[in-house]
């Protein structure tokens, strides 16, 4: 098959490469040309005379084809400051999660049954010449096999571009919303300065972009796309949030957007969850960790823990939004409930039902854990109640159960005090699971594994409540 010339309507646009290349076509001839630019189905050139053409991909021969792949790969890759791509052509969801993982030197967050994340913070590095500070990963269990469904790169954003402002008990209300509005300028700076060199080298790769919506209700989402080589590439600018890009297969995408039925989780599935052993812990397995990183996301990591356990794709930094979170970390829960709850209704069979722990007791926690149901729990976080929960699950191993009650339920008594006099650092995490013979409950916080599962004295998790009891379940109708 001879060469498929498409004369191309292009903008000159600074090439993405500075030499050329012997590309040569299925029939045996070959030219010299400079690569401009890769779209989804064939490659823009520039011939020494300075002509344009278009050619398909499938015009060229197989070591052309695996040249041109290579070569937008390395590209990409170097720009981006990390192997995103494989060099040797295939689509990331053709691999193993872990063996991507291993070839992006992402760092694995977390794994379950069904699905599994990959996340790198970062404090001083560059993508696409831009401040870059997470690089996270989202993989489904695909025919018993890990594969990566997306991957997202966040610069500028109010999480953690901005440092959290410093509150106290007598600043004032007008006070505090000055600084908001200082940090936001801040924000929308370097959002204004990183989107402008992203845009411009996304569009020197791949031309111009479509506008493209995605997702339902508060998590619907205004993109620009661009599609190259079975891949698409969005980016989301947003005033006062983030500017982030998301990757994925071109293929999944369209499934996901054509995709209109609900998830519907089985209940029995959720009981199939609970795990017991012979001290008497029953607990959730299979809940899948958000390390929320170093500001004050709990709630919007909580909620895509949540989520993800339901089978509901989320991304923290997508509630952060939808919850109205302030600079540097702090979430209005009335905002991000009442989104949670409709988001659930949109989305799946599960109802979000308000709870009142303001009295918390053993048989509050065991009524849902039995059902597979975890508790999004509001409390305060003090320094107190982390130093107890840390210690207490560090010496529980090995213990006999009576002689432990005893212990704990002594400690219980003189902490509580100290707990109830405690109403600082507003917090939201999960109660998962119970022990009925030591009176304890099981707490998973979005802080990485090592936080994955604490223990503490149900008359300790009742001094730390919320101060009006809140908290809620999603359960299956």
């Amino acid at each position: 098959m001879g060469w498929q010339f498409m004369q191309a309507n292009l903008i000159a646009a600074e090439s993405a490469f500075d030499q050329y290349y012997d590309l040569s076509s299925k029939d045996g001839r070959t030219l010299k040309a400079k690569i401009e630019q890769f779209e989804e189905t064939g490659v823009n050139i520039i011939l020494a005379n300075k002509s344009r053409f278009k050619v398909p991909y499938t015009s060229f021969n197989k070591e052309t084809q695996d040249k041109l792949h290579r070569l937008w790969a390395e590209e990409l890759n170097n720009a981006l400051a990390i192997n995103i791509f494989p060099l040797d052509g295939r689509n990331i969801t053709d691999m193993p999660a872990s063996e991507w993982a291993e070839l992006a030197k992402i760092r694995k967050e977390s794994e379950t049954s069904y699905d599994s994340s990959y996340r790198n913070y970062f404090k001083d590095k560059k993508a696409l010449n831009s401040a870059v500070y997470t690089i996270s990963a989202h993989a489904k269990n695909l025919d018993k096999e890990h594969r990566i469904k997306h991957i997202s790169i966040v610069f500028a954003n109010k999480g953690d571009s901005i440092k959290s402002i410093e509150t106290s008990p007598e600043m004032l209300q007008s006070v505090y919303d000055d600084l908001q509005k200082e940090a936001l300028k801040e924000l929308n700076e370097k959002i204004e300065q990183a989107s402008g060199i992203i845009e411009q080298q996304l569009q020197s790769w791949f031309g111009n972009p479509i506008r493209f919506e995605q997702g339902y209700g508060s998590q619907k989402e205004r993109m620009d796309r661009w599609d190259s080589k079975g891949y698409s590439f969005l980016l989301k600018i947003k005033k006062n949030e983030l500017v982030s890009l998301k990757i994925m297969s071109t293929s999944d995408l369209e499934k996901e957007t054509n995709n209109k039925q609900q998830v519907k989780i089985n209940p029995e599935d959720l009981k199939s969850r609970i795990v017991t052993n012979d001290f008497g812990d029953v607990v959730l397995s299979d809940m899948p960790m958000v390390n929320q990183g170093p500001k004050g996301y709990c709630f919007p990591a909580t909620c895509e823990r949540l989520m993800r356990y339901l089978g509901i794709e989320a991304d923290m930094y997508a509630w952060a939004m939808a919850g109205k979170t302030d600079v540097g970390g702090g979430t209005h829960d009335e905002d991000i409930i009442i989104k949670v709850s409709n988001y659930l209704v949109q989305k799946s069979n599960n109802r979000l039902r308000k709870l009142n722990l303001k009295k918390l007791e053993l048989e509050d926690v065991t009524q849902w854990i039995d059902q597979g149901v975890p508790i999004l729990w509001l409390m305060y976080s003090s320094d107190i109640y982390n130093s107890i929960a840390k210690e207490r699950t560090k010496m529980r191993e090995g213990k006999d159960a009576e002689a432990w009650a005893s212990q704990i339920a002594q400690e219980a008594k003189e902490n509580t005090k100290k707990l109830e006099g405690n109403r600082e650092n507003g917090h939201i995490c999960m109660i998962i699971g119970y022990n009925k013979n030591t009176n304890e409950v099981a707490v998973t916080d979005s802080w990485g594994e090592s936080f994955a599962l604490r223990w503490v004295h149900v008359d300790e998790a009742r001094a730390t409540t919320w101060y009006d009891g809140a908290a809620y379940v999603a359960f299956p109708e």
